[in-house]
């Protein structure tokens, strides 16, 4: 398998829930930056079917050394890193 057959299959493995091993949260959201994505945050409150306080929506736009920026219909949403429970990636 050359070079760039191995880049095509990481990448098809990472669309497509892949299991990797020795892999950051650091790159894995690196490769989402210009995603839309929800971002599940550590909170007390309380979440049900339909309203859910903690999660937030919107397109990746960068990564800082300690938070990401999302831009969603509310504006910017500055989200720090450890306060990061969940990310789930639209299919």
């Amino acid at each position: 398998m050359d070079e760039v057959e191995g880049m095509r299959r990481h990448e098809d493995d990472r669309r497509h829930g892949g299991c990797k091993k020795d892999v950051d949260f650091a790159d894995i959201i690196k490769d989402l930056i210009s995603e839309n994505i929800v971002v599940i945050v550590k909170s007390g409150g309380a979440c049900d079917d339909v309203v859910c306080c903690c999660a937030w929506e919107g397109t990746l736009c960068s990564i800082g050394e300690d938070f990401i920026l999302l831009i969603g219909e509310e504006g910017k949403i500055y989200i720090p890193v450890d306060a990061i429970a969940a990310i789930i990636e639209d299919c």
